[in-house]
């Protein structure tokens, strides 16, 4: 049992990380993959980068960002649950197409003629709708089911701060590491989805037809109910158990009524301080069976 203080808290925490490790470095890697390739900082400053890339009229661009973020995120909604398709082709098609962008945007910038701009800026919105469509458009599906319900609300919390923390960095540090060495932000970033290519490929489940339990029990290797149930509130009462098919049924006596007032039915005159006190309800009786259906 564990108590309602900070060392119950801690046990918990150790508890839990005994016991379902596994779920939780699986979250990380999908959170991580999210965040750490650098779309949303890309995004953020779409101009300065097709300006880099010598688009010469990059505002105009600008308003098809959009439209290929809805059109991934449709496709990862109709998608994700395909019998065909599913999460995990999903995160492995978006993560390997997002590489390839990556990788012709830093072959554009590093051998700059030999491509024409139309390159750069094709890479660069497909780069957009394959993570929307791929880790972008399933993160929060797939790092729900993964995590079994006892610590679910537990590791969602640490992962998504993590994850958080990473994307500050990102978003600060995205446009000083282009404008410095434009060049190698690709490859750093073709890198890591190329991992995430790979986490996709080995470490992700397939979850395609699976209930909540049933993906977050594959996920953490089968185990289940690890930590110990929450200790009663203090003053609750706890009614026990029933066997299968039994129903509790309460049943209650007469319901008397006891009039201070003594049966006197006069009514108070206006302006008399005089207070009537309402009648004290009892309930007689009270009592529980149990009916086996």
């Amino acid at each position: 049992r564990v108590d309602r203080d900070g060392a119950g808290c801690w046990q918990r925490q150790q508890l839990a990380w005994r016991s379902h490790s596994k779920a939780f470095w699986l979250g990380l890697g999908v959170a991580g993959s999210v965040c750490a390739v650098g779309t949303l900082a890309m995004t953020a400053y779409a101009y300065d980068l097709l300006e880099i890339c010598r688009i010469e009229e990059p505002w105009a661009l600008l308003p098809m960002i959009g439209w290929m973020k809805l059109a991934g995120a449709m496709i990862a909604m109709f998608a994700a649950d395909s019998k065909r398709v599913g999460r995990k082709r999903l995160a492995i098609a978006g993560s390997g197409t997002c590489t390839l962008c990556d990788i012709s945007l830093a072959v554009y910038l590093a051998l700059p003629g030999m491509l024409p701009p139309f390159v750069a800026a094709s890479a660069f919105m497909l780069r957009i709708f394959s993570w929307n469509a791929g880790y972008g458009g399933i993160q929060f599906v797939v790092v729900t089911e993964i995590l079994p319900s006892d610590v679910r609300s537990l590791f969602s919390g640490q992962i998504f701060a993590i994850a958080g923390i990473v994307d500050i960095l990102t978003f600060q540090l995205f446009e000083s590491l282009l404008l410095a060495n434009r060049v190698m932000v690709f490859i750093v970033f073709a890198a890591i989805n190329f991992c995430s290519f790979l986490f996709a490929v080995w470490a992700l489940p397939d979850m395609r037809g699976l209930s909540l339990e049933q993906s977050s029990r594959s996920a953490a290797g089968g185990e289940e109910d690890a930590l110990p149930s929450q200790a009663p509130i203090a003053g609750e009462t706890q009614l026990p158990r029933l066997a299968t098919g039994a129903v509790r049924r309460r049943k209650y006596g007469i319901l008397e009524e006891d009039d201070e007032g003594g049966g006197d039915d006069t009514p108070i005159e206006a302006g008399s301080d005089t207070r009537g006190e309402s009648p004290q309800p009892t309930v007689i009786g009270a009592a529980e069976d149990d009916t086996r259906t």
